[in-house]
């Protein structure tokens, strides 16, 4: 009777820990609360978003004790936050009891408008993974390839389910690709684009918000780092329940840096086959930092959901971002056509599927692992 009781006590514990390691948090607010309270004992600063009262970013650190800093943030597109913010929140948990040798900083929702409005964009529409630059040049940057296929990405129409839609979609998709090859339109598509503020992968006109809260942030928290390793933390592109580790830089020298710090792990550059280079991004706007005091180097952990990296799921994550912009843009016909376009756009940034969290929650963990043993 007792070793049946200990096996039972046993497997309660277990499906509770499991239960806890595969829910997300289901709003912005919710996310943030637990984020804070996963980091009690460490410093903590929210900066707010101007005029949004009630949305911040907010950072947890500790008073520097190593030459080496990781930075984790996560929300850049605000939908993918969700699961950014549950990793965040098991990081803390599996490193608080450890003496590792870097110090850990967290960002928490770096587009907190668009986590809470379930958007990736900001208000302004503006994808920020597409918008740090140190010049002002970026947003005269022209994607000619984009064009000639923006009547396709932008349908300026309220959006209204029927029944032939995705075969539809899956056919033209197929269209543009037999005219111009699959990794043409990926990359192009991708890339990024400056010249329609209603459309896909928009980003901007000037500079964010964010990117002088970001500069503000490393003058107030990294100026006494020698080595600096940022990991922007997403969710979408690859293949589903794998967590791929995504570099933007095509200079061998860096990406051999890179891939020291997981040499277990492939690293995904942006000028393979199936990936992608994207203009504006994060971690290539943090690489510009160094200097010959401090290096800084980043990865993006990209959580795929669709196998996007094949010719059907990248059509299918397509057909979402462009419903879901269309929807955003013009509105749904109907009340049934809104909730199908956001409850899809929800399954590809923030899936509920208990196996896919259960993936991400163990590969995280084995990565993590290597940065504090």
């Amino acid at each position: 009777m007792t070793i049946y009781l200990v096996f039972l006590l046993n497997l309660i514990i277990s499906s509770l820990a499991f239960a806890e390691q595969t829910v997300l948090c289901s709003t912005y607010e919710s996310c943030r609360e637990d984020f804070i309270q996963a980091g009690l004992g460490w410093g903590h600063k929210s900066w707010p978003v101007t005029a949004k009262p009630g949305l911040t970013t907010d950072v947890l650190h500790k008073t520097p004790a190593h030459p080496t800093a990781i930075v984790v943030s996560s929300g850049l597109h605000g939908i993918e936050g969700f699961v950014g913010s549950v990793i965040q929140q098991k990081w803390l948990n599996q490193i608080k009891n450890k003496q590792c040798a870097k110090d850990f900083i967290f960002i928490h929702s770096l587009n907190p408008w668009g986590m809470k409005n379930l958007r990736r964009t900001d208000e302004n529409n503006v994808d920020l993974n597409r918008n740090f630059a140190n010049s002002e040049e970026l947003y005269k940057t022209k994607n000619p390839e984009y064009q000639k296929i923006s009547h396709f990405l932008n349908p300026r129409t309220n959006y209204q389910i029927y029944f032939a839609e995705k075969p539809l979609f899956i056919l033209q998709s197929l269209g543009l690709i037999l005219q111009h090859s699959i990794d043409t339109l990926r990359k192009s598509i991708l890339k990024g684009q400056y010249e329609e503020p209603q459309g896909i992968y928009f980003g901007g006109h000037r500079p964010s918000e964010q990117k002088q809260k970001l500069i503000e942030f490393k003058d107030q928290y990294l100026k006494s780092y020698k080595s600096i390793f940022w990991i922007d933390l997403h969710t979408g592109y690859g293949a589903r329940g794998q967590l791929h580790l995504l570099a933007n830089t095509q200079d061998e020298e860096k990406k051999k840096k890179l891939q020291a710090w997981f040499p277990k792990v492939g690293i995904d550059f942006g000028d393979q086959k199936n990936f992608y280079n994207t203009t504006g991004d994060l971690i290539s706007f943090i690489e510009t930092w160094s200097t010959a005091e401090s290096t800084y180097q980043g990865l993006v952990f990209e959580y795929g959901t669709l196998d996007s990296q094949k010719t059907l799921g990248s059509i299918e994550s397509l057909r979402r971002m462009i419903r879901e912009n269309q929807k955003s843009q013009y509105k749904a016909v109907d009340e049934k056509s809104d909730e199908k376009v956001m409850a899809e756009f929800k399954d590809m940034f923030a899936p509920e599927d208990p196996e896919w969290n259960r993936k991400i929650s163990q590969q995280t963990e084995t990565l993590i692992a290597e940065l504090c043993p």
